[in-house]
């Protein structure tokens, strides 16, 4: 398949670049992505966190912001913040309001601008690929609902 090569391609790239693949990371649910991604947060904002883990309410806060990005792309500028600590605003449950910071600047380098276009490219080619397979189920949903109202007529 296209796509199976296509993130052998991806994954060899980032692999080039000095990323780590992450094996048991590979074909898991989204959920459980989510739940790592969770847990760094939590490591990460220990301090500010006052030792009391995101709860489900606010870590869903935390990715709806995620989703206010129109792309991929504007997503990975809001994680890098400014000087490569991106921050989310939180409300806790208990009403107080702190800004969750995304990464440490110590723990990531700022990519250099030729970086962030090569990531931002990256990001849209994969956006791409979403659309485009996002249209090709829209199709094989309507092509399904099309059978079957031709089994029950």
């Amino acid at each position: 398949m296209a796509e199976d090569k296509f993130e052998e391609a991806v994954i060899e790239k980032l692999k080039s670049e000095g990323w780590d693949y992450l094996a048991d990371y590979s074909g898991v649910t989204v959920n459980h992505l989510c739940d790592h991604w969770r847990d760094i947060l939590n490591d990460n904002n220990r301090t500010r966190l006052e030792g009391v883990l995101l709860s489900d309410n606010e870590f869903e806060q935390v990715k709806l912001e995620l989703l206010k990005n129109k792309t991929p792309y504007d997503a990975q500028l809001m994680l890098a913040g400014a000087g490569g600590v991106g921050t989310i605003p939180l409300i806790r449950d208990d009403g107080t309001q702190l800004e969750l910071e995304i990464f440490y600047g110590d723990l990531v380098d700022v990519p250099t601008e030729a970086e962030q276009a090569k990531i931002g490219s990256l990001f849209k080619s994969l956006d791409n690929l979403i659309a485009a397979n996002q249209r090709q189920l829209d199709l094989l949903k309507e092509q399904k609902k099309c059978f079957l109202q031709q089994m029950f007529v």
